[in-house]
């Protein structure tokens, strides 16, 4: 079923459509993808074709967003229609309006852990699909706009400042609404200790590779929240931010950093600060200073770690999918440093690379069964600036962890501990070519069914100084 769309350029669509007979929202999502670069960015569809069950009663229902060039604000266009499709090719043409105000209408993240209870310093949470879906002004069904995943509690979710999105529990139809904006705006002016709100200005970024500027980019202004939610949270919960002026140190990977600027000229370096007058990033409310958390990390304190902001905003919660944000230590002093989600140190000489990682706390044996390591070597990148991983990547985030085998990735065998650590030989790669690892977390159901999860991250490396 094609349907027309305008070619007015966008930077995101997504189509519902639903119907008598059709258990499961036939979903389409498309993504402009500009890279760091600000270029390559991918020209919207002409026309849209999706397998739909012939049958009466079909709403298919259209969301446009649109966002110019340089503008952390959005506009939106919607359309609906409610169409009997026959079985054949059937044109749709959906005929939209705009709604929107693009200063206010924002993206934001918020990441964490829900909670059901907590108890005796363990807490649990979901686990499973959820559905991020937008309320449309026509009062009509709600709309999945997304899908990611919670995995006993842990999320890292996108919203819309003045756009009505809900997270929906997939398989059990649950709804989370302590996660809705304007719940959390609440927890914000109660002055909550467990949740924090805080901003990242406009500013510059400038990736360095091996002493040269190999990225830049103006990245918009984003407001983050970061912390414990939802009905299992207690008094000893708390989101600890930095109590003083710090500068970032971004050290992120092999001879790479991250460098951010007030502006592209660069004049001043961008830090954190205790005020918010200072156009710098900083709190807008929740949250506990750090010398007042004396409580367990990830159990029930959260630390907000500025190297987190190596990413732009996107990502600050101190979670990489199911991995903690941390460092590791190695062997070889010129491997440790290394801040995410899992790094690793190769060996030169003996062509051996070491891969360790944190998981969260009560994400294993329930639900998880562990992780899979996945690895191949690319001989040119895709993505922008050479951003490798870009196509592998999730819609919405994480990883396409169950389609790596059928794009040339290999397994490099399952890690079934907390503290994750792989070693296997590696022959170098060679001039040009790039080394790709992702860690992907698994469940083994009781049947035997090895069911995937997208929530991975990526594995930067160092080398241990050999010859």
């Amino acid at each position: 079923m094609p349907i027309a769309i305008d070619s007015t350029t966008l930077s995101h669509i997504v189509v519902n459509i639903r119907g008598p007979g059709i258990a499961n929202v036939v979903f389409f999502e498309w993504d402009k993808k500009c890279g760091s670069s600000g270029t390559a960015c991918g020209s919207p569809p002409s026309e849209i074709v999706l397998m739909v069950p012939a049958g009466s009663s079909r709403l298919i229902q259209y969301l446009g967003v649109y966002q110019s060039p340089g503008s952390s604000g959005m506009t939106f266009t919607y359309g609906e229609t409610l169409r009997n499709l026959n079985p054949g090719v059937n044109a749709v043409t959906i005929a939209t309006q705009s709604f929107g105000n693009p200063a206010i209408n924002r993206i934001y993240n918020a990441g964490g852990r829900y909670l059901t209870s907590y108890a005796g310093g363990v807490g649990s949470g979901p686990t499973g699909k959820v559905a991020l879906e937008f309320s449309p002004p026509s009062g009509s069904a709600p709309m999945v706009v997304g899908y990611d995943e919670m995995i006993n509690g842990w999320f890292d979710f996108f919203g819309v400042e003045g756009v009505p999105i809900s997270y929906r529990l997939v398989n059990s139809n649950q709804t989370l609404p302590a996660l809705s904006y304007n719940a959390l705006e609440a927890k914000i002016a109660e002055g909550s200790n467990a949740v924090m709100r805080g901003r990242i200005p406009a500013h510059f970024f400038e990736l360095v590779c091996s002493g040269t500027s190999c990225a830049q980019r103006d990245v918009q202004s984003r407001d983050f929240f970061v912390g414990f939610f939802g009905p299992g949270v207690s008094a000893v919960h708390k989101t600890c931010y930095p109590d003083s002026e710090a500068a970032l140190n971004l050290t992120i990977g092999y001879n790479t950093t991250v460098s951010l600027y007030t502006d592209s000229s660069k004049t001043a370096a961008l830090g954190w600060s205790t005020t918010t007058s200072s156009g710098q990033i900083h709190r807008l409310g929740g949250g506990s200073p750090l010398a007042n958390c004396n409580g367990t990390t990830y159990s029930d304190n959260l630390i907000l770690d500025l190297r987190a902001f190596s990413g732009g905003g996107d990502q600050v919660a101190p979670l990489r999918g199911v991995f903690q944000t941390t460092t590791q230590t190695y062997s070889s002093t010129l491997c440790e440093g290394q801040f995410g989600g899992a790094s690793g140190c190769y060996d030169n000489n003996m062509q051996v690379m070491t891969i360790k990682a944190q998981l969260l706390p009560g994400v294993l044996s329930t639900p998880l069964s562990g992780v899979t390591l996945y690895t191949k070597i690319v001989a040119s990148c895709d993505g922008p600036n050479g951003d490798c991983y870009q196509e592998f990547r999730d819609e919405d985030s994480g990883y396409r962890c169950a389609e790596l085998a059928g794009k040339g990735f290999v397994s490099q065998g399952d890690s079934t501990s907390t503290n994750v650590d792989f070693s296997f030989n590696q022959t170098a790669p060679s001039a040009g070519q790039k080394l790709l690892m992702i860690l992907c977390p698994f469940q083994i159901l009781a049947s035997g069914q090895r069911v995937i999860f997208k929530l991975g991250t990526e594995v930067d490396f160092r080398h241990n100084g050999g010859t």
